[in-house]
């Protein structure tokens, strides 16, 4: 995108965003509020293993309250495996991730995690729509 140069991206990708908090999250976040210009949006992307309220509480921090407002939370879910009754389309490569993720240091269980990203999200975003029939989307 144009109006976005690659190196206004700043790219979290050791693990998960809840469980690094502290220790990736905010000195990311410092970099980006340390820009000049001032950017005016931050959107931020988790994946689907990140618990959600660790990271919605450190804009409560008192190092980054004052700068930066959390203006809603986003979740995006994949619609057919979600009209199938799963979180995921394919449940081993997820849980496999998982598995693998040596920065994880949560297990709960993912249909959990899926709960609580829906609890925290202020608009939910079906994926895969295309794919569904009507009765699906309804």
């Amino acid at each position: 995108i144009d109006t976005c140069p690659e190196e206004n991206i700043v790219e979290l990708a050791n693990g998960c965003i809840c469980c690094t908090v502290a220790d990736d999250f905010v000195p990311a976040l410092d970099r980006i509020l340390a820009l000049t210009p001032r950017v005016d949006h931050i959107l931020i992307e988790t994946s689907g293993l990140a618990l959600p309220k660790p990271l919605v509480q450190a804009f409560q921090w008192p190092s980054v309250k004052s700068r930066v407002t959390v203006d809603g939370v986003i979740a995006v879910v994949d619609g057919p495996a979600l009209a199938e009754g799963r979180v995921a389309n394919d449940m081993d490569a997820l849980q496999a991730q998982r598995a693998g993720d040596e920065t994880l240091d949560h297990d709960d269980p993912v249909e959990e995690v899926f709960e609580d990203q829906i609890a925290c999200a202020d608009l939910i975003i079906l994926s895969k729509s295309d794919l569904m029939d009507a009765a699906g989307t309804a």
